[in-house]
């Protein structure tokens, strides 16, 4: 099992089926979507599926997902190791966050939490896949000491869509700077 985490502004918690409708809302923003390595959900049965699916696999041990909570607003977004190769050393890094609260810092905040985290639990590196065109995460995971790892690539969405994506890399047990998360 997952731990909660806490921050200064966040609780971020171990993902439950009740997440589903907000997950639903979220994938349902246009501005998300952009971004997003899947296309838009049909129906809200979609995102139970999905968390049925990331809680079956929290008890298997291959993902680590969160819901990301601000105050009384539950599940205002998620941020998700998935585990990669045997010994779990390596971690795949998603996040998402309701565009209502981008620009202050929050995705930061929460994401450090992660990693913090992932660095204690003995993983040595983090990966993530950003689209070159989104500058605001690009920047996020800068600020927390990741960096690009070969050249841009395509890649091709589900239901066709085509966008070039950059890994990008960080040792999980690198401390996060105090000025990142300023």
């Amino acid at each position: 099992m997952i731990p909660a985490l806490v921050t200064p502004r966040l609780r971020l918690r171990p993902l439950e089926p009740g997440d589903a409708a907000a997950l639903f809302a979220l994938f349902s923003e246009p501005r998300i979507l952009r971004a997003a390595s899947h296309p838009r959900w049909g129906a809200p049965a979609d995102a139970r599926d999905y968390v049925d699916a990331l809680c079956a696999g929290t008890l298997r041990g291959s993902v680590a997902p969160w819901a990301v909570d601000l105050d009384a607003a539950r599940c205002i977004g998620m941020v998700t190791l998935w585990f990669l190769g045997e010994g779990r050393t390596r971690a795949e890094l998603s996040y998402l966050l309701a565009s209502a609260y981008w620009g202050r810092g929050l995705g930061v905040e929460a994401v450090a939490a992660v990693l913090e985290w992932a660095g204690a639990a003995g993983i040595a590196r983090v990966e993530a896949s950003v689209d070159v065109d989104n500058a605001p995460s690009l920047r996020l995971l800068a600020r927390l000491g990741f960096a690009a790892d070969g050249a841009p690539w395509r890649r091709v969405r589900s239901d066709g869509l085509v966008r070039r994506a950059q890994r990008l890399v960080r040792p999980a047990a690198a401390a996060v700077a105090p000025e990142a998360l300023s």
